[in-house]
């Protein structure tokens, strides 16, 4: 099993107080293309084009050629309310996640916005990380059973 997690926070604490991480701009093309870096020493130059639709579509592929089955490949995105700010953007995104769902493996989302998915929805309290561990433990095993 494969477990991806990706963090897209825009502040963080740091020493002197609450900090401003500006670069820190991650879309779901960048996420399918950077589990496409942890999977292949180097890639070629097509798989640089910011169009998440073909990169997803390569990345799928390139499990495919590694072995990795989509429903063995758990994909966390953390604070998705981050990556789109208008109503077009969180149209696109959920699209995306919907694409990267359907061929990348499973995706769990954390976020406090409603995102626009055709998905099931779990909404939760803040979990301690033990209940955070232990629900992803879970969600493993009904993965890979």
């Amino acid at each position: 099993m494969l477990l991806l997690f990706i963090q897209q926070k825009k502040t963080r604490w740091g020493m002197y107080g609450l900090e401003s991480l500006t670069n820190n701009n991650l879309g779901v093309a960048d996420v399918a293309l950077h589990i496409a870096q942890l999977l292949e020493v180097k890639l070629d130059s097509s798989w640089y084009q910011k169009d998440a639709d073909t990169i997803i579509r390569k990345l799928k592929s390139l499990l495919e050629k590694e072995k990795i089955k989509k429903n063995e490949h758990l994909i966390i995105l953390d604070n998705t309310e981050t990556m789109a700010e208008n109503d077009e953007d969180i149209i696109n995104l959920g699209k995306q996640i919907n694409l990267l769902s359907r061929y990348a493996g499973r995706v769990i989302l954390t976020s406090r916005r409603t995102e626009r998915l055709e998905a099931r929805p779990i909404e939760t309290s803040k979990w301690s990380d033990e209940e955070g561990a232990e629900y992803i433990q879970k969600k493993r095993e009904c993965i890979t059973h």
